[in-house]
C-alpha cells in the first residue's frame, strides 16, 4: 500500500494505493542485516508486484505466512515491527520521535507522529498512553491501515466484487485517520498483544519445525507427485521409468533412467 499526502486548506489527505501482482523472486537475503532494511525491500517488492519475493524475504527470516500475508494483501503496514531501544522516554515527544526517525516515513508514519507530539504536550492522558512500552507508532499505523482496508473492502462488495482490485486507491481526510489514532491509543490491549506474540512465536516456530521437516524428507522423495496431481502423460512416463528400475534391479544392471536421475548427495 502506498501512502500519500496532499496539504489542501490547512488539512491532510491521505491516498491508499492497494497493490497486486506476481514475479519472481528476487534474493537480497545477504545485505539485509536489520528490521528497517527488511520492511524497505519487502516494500519495495509489494510495490512492483513481486509478491512471490516478499515471500521468500519472509520465509528467510522467519516471519509468519499470516502477517506476510496480511502485508501483501496491504492490511499490515510493514512486514515486521522495526524495534525500539529498551530505554525510558522521559515523555511521549521523545519516544515518538524515536519511532518516527526508526520509520523514516515523512509522508504517513511523520504526519500521525507529529500529530500525536503536539497533542501529548496539552494531554496527560494520551502522553502516558504513548510511552506504555506495547503501544508502537507502527502499529498505530497498522491499525489505521487496517481500518483503511476494511473501507475499501467493504466499497468492493458492494459493486458485487469479491476483493480489492489491483492497484486501488482510496482518499482519506485526516477527520477520518486521526480518530483512528487515538482510538489506537485508548484501546486497552496490553494483555491481548502479550497474548498474541506469545502465539505468533509458538507459530513461528511450528511453521519452520514443519518446513525443517520436510526438507529433511526431500531426498527420499524429490521429484514426485500426490496421484491427483500427476499428468496422465506424466503417469505414464513414471509407471515406465518404475518397470525399468524393477527390471534393472533385477537384472543388477543399471537402465537409462537410472543414470538419468541426479545422484543423491
Amino acid at each position: 500500500m502506498r501512502h500519500k499526502k496532499q496539504a489542501e486548506a490547512g488539512d491532510f489527505f491521505f491516498c491508499l494505493m492497494f497493490l497486486s501482482g506476481k514475479k519472481g523472486p528476487i534474493m537480497l537475503n545477504e545485505i539485509i542485516k536489520t528490521a528497517e532494511e527488511l520492511n524497505t525491500a519487502a516494500l519495495y517488492y509489494r510495490q512492483s508486484g513481486n509478491m512471490d519475493g516478499v515471500r521468500e524475504l519472509a520465509k528467510a527470516h522467519a516471519v509468519s505466512k499470516k502477517q506476510t500475508e496480511e502485508f501483501i494483501q496491504g492490511s499490515r503496514y510493514r512486514l515486521v515491527d522495526i524495534p525500539i531501544e529498551e530505554r525510558k522516554f522521559a515523555n511521549a515527544s521523545e519516544k515518538l520521535r524515536a519511532e518516527m526517525f526508526a520509520l523514516k516515513d515523512a509522508g504517513f508514519a511523520d504526519i500521525i507522529g507529529q500529530y500525536l507530539v503536539n497533542l501529548a504536550k496539552t494531554d496527560s492522558a494520551l502522553d502516558a498512553q504513548v510511552l506504555k512500552k506495547h503501544k508502537m507508532l507502527q502499529r498505530c499505523l497498522d491499525y489505521v491501515t487496517q481500518k483503511a482496508y476494511n473501507i475499501a473492502l467493504e466499497g468492493a462488495k458492494k459493486k458485487g466484487e469479491n476483493g480489492i482490485r489491483a492497484n486501488t486507491g482510496l482518499a482519506l481526510s485526516g477527520d477520518q485517520v486521526f480518530p483512528w489514532v487515538l482510538e489506537y491509543y485508548a484501546k486497552d490491549d496490553e494483555k491481548e498483544i502479550a497474548e498474541k506474540e506469545q502465539e505468533e512465536k509458538k507459530k513461528i516456530q511450528k511453521e519452520w519445525d514443519s518446513v525443517n521437516k520436510r526438507t529433511k524428507t526431500i531426498p527420499k522423495n524429490q521429484g514426485t507427485k500426490k496421484d491427483s496431481e500427476v499428468h496422465p502423460k506424466e503417469a505414464a512416463e513414471q509407471e515406465e521409468k518404475h518397470i525399468s528400475k524393477k527390471k534393472s534391479k533385477d537384472s543388477g544392471q543399471m537402465s537409462l533412467f537410472d543414470m538419468m536421475q541426479p545422484k543423491e548427495s
